[in-house]
């Protein structure tokens, strides 16, 4: 076994380390979250596949930038469909007078994403 086999499979433990790094991340934002988890499941996922290949370990390299980038790339891509829709909702604003907030969570809660709002209840349920 040659220094540079020795270095690749350090190398290789430690960006498969980094990525369950990135699994455990607890953030309070769930998007935060998100990205980490997608990063991190891109460099175990990169880790497993270059360590079963026959080149060199140090190709797992590659996946630090692409892995980190990886989330940012599907998030613009998420963004690119909905910017349409809120230009839509922005004009609509514009000629009702409703601001854009309130129209927003409303196509939301349309769509299903945010919870209706409970009637107004008497307290223990009487009529």
């Amino acid at each position: 076994m040659d220094i540079f086999s020795v270095i690749g499979w350090i190398v290789l433990g430690l960006v498969a380390l980094f990525g369950v790094g990135l699994l455990l991340t607890r953030s309070h934002d769930g998007g935060v979250r998100w990205m980490m988890h997608v990063a991190g499941w891109a460099m175990l996922l990169t880790s497993g596949v270059v360590a079963f290949l026959p080149f060199s370990n140090l190709f797992v390299l590659l996946a630090l930038p692409l892995s980190l980038l990886l989330p940012t790339a599907l998030m613009s891509g998420r963004a690119a469909v909905c910017m349409p829709n809120l230009r839509k909702l922005e004009a609509e604003s514009q000629r009702t007078g409703v601001p854009v907030a309130n129209l927003v969570q409303e196509d939301l809660r349309r769509r299903g994403f945010v919870p209706a709002e409970p009637e107004d209840e008497e307290p223990g349920g009487a009529a």
